[in-house]
């Protein structure tokens, strides 16, 4: 993707996308979402095709996966940013769609570094590109040792993650269907992976945040991070995005903390045993 080119993009999508999109000079091409599934919808998609888009930038938003079928219609260099709908180290399947794939390992994702992510090609073209991409750069931009091993120690217990979180995840959805509200719905192709636990509203969000507040739980808004949220033109031209920025909140999951704090007893076992360059090798090969 060069200056001046146009890429596909969700308006649920993160924010540091724009700050990317400046700096290298690209277009983005916003498409609204599916109020249900929190995915692009096809027509807004096949609405951008005419404008000679470069690449589409799938995201899977809060554990949800687009269908697969439509993706491969879309005949576009495709990157997938599946931060959170990493669901199966052994059969990553649908999360791993792509040409390119992007994993954020931030402190609030499933497999979190502390920071820094991964960048995963899957043909041998686009590997050695970002190889050369990469050699290009100065070692500050690598992840160092201690970060690889901290994010190595919860891979090799990813099942472990993603099981317990599919157990409170059906706790969770029987709770809300004895309530008025719902929660995001899983694609026709597809299921959610919990990334975490997102409730749409039928009234004030406000007031619902403060009465979990006082019962002492945490909440926080959806998509206070993404494109709608940043660019006024979208609030017009993505009304579906606006919809669920206004009444869309999570409920974290909390055993993120103390599968973190369970991560420290690997990590100094691990921390002088982990090369960076085999922790390349072990990904990509």
């Amino acid at each position: 993707v060069e200056r001046g080119d146009r890429v596909i993009i969700s308006s649920l999508a993160p924010q540091a996308y724009l700050e990317v999109f400046r700096q290298r000079g690209i277009q983005p091409l916003t498409a609204d979402v599916d109020p249900d599934t929190c995915m692009m919808l096809q027509d807004a998609v096949k609405a951008f095709l005419d404008k000679y888009p470069r690449a589409i930038i799938i995201n899977n938003t809060l554990g949800c996966y687009p269908d697969t079928e439509v993706i491969d219609g879309y005949s576009l260099p495709v990157i997938t940013d599946f931060s959170q709908g990493f669901n199966n180290a052994n059969t990553p399947g649908k999360a791993m769609q792509g040409d390119i794939m992007l994993l954020s390992l931030a402190v609030d994702n499933i497999i979190t570094a502390a920071g820094g992510g991964l960048v995963l090609a899957r043909g041998k073209k686009d590997y050695k590109n970002l190889s050369s991409i990469f050699e290009e750069q100065s070692e500050d931009l690598l992840l160092c040792d201690m970060n690889a091993a901290l994010g190595l120690a919860q891979l090799k217990s990813i099942e472990k993650f993603i099981s317990t979180r599919k157990e409170i995840g059906e706790i969770f959805r029987r709770s809300l269907k004895k309530s008025r509200h719902r929660t995001i719905a899983s694609g026709q192709d597809s299921e959610v992976s919990f990334y975490s636990f997102p409730v749409l509203l039928e009234y004030g969000i406000k007031e619902v945040r403060q009465y979990a507040l006082k019962q002492g739980i945490e909440t926080r808004h959806a998509f206070l991070n993404s494109l709608v949220a940043a660019e006024e033109h979208l609030k017009r031209s993505c009304p579906n995005s606006m919809s669920l920025l206004s009444r869309c909140i999570l409920f974290p999951n909390d055993d993120k903390k103390r599968e973190i704090v369970k991560t420290v007893k690997y990590f100094f076992k691990m921390i002088f045993q982990v090369s960076l360059k085999k922790i390349f090798f072990n990904l990509y090969m």
